[in-house]
């Protein structure tokens, strides 16, 4: 997870995760853009064509 959230920091890729650890590493790290997307689905926003 720390690799991921370091190469998304430096490269500039928004990290889209579904762990609370993520949110915690971009706190102290202004760099790393990160979207929960257990978020997006509470927010009420209609789902993709995603399955789980």
């Amino acid at each position: 997870m720390i690799s991921i959230a370091a190469t998304a920091a430096h490269h500039g890729p928004t990290v889209l995760h579904d762990d609370a650890d993520y949110r915690t590493v971009a706190r102290h790290a202004p760099d790393l853009d990160e979207y929960g997307i257990l978020d997006h689905a509470r927010a009420g926003a209609p789902r993709s064509g995603l399955r789980r």
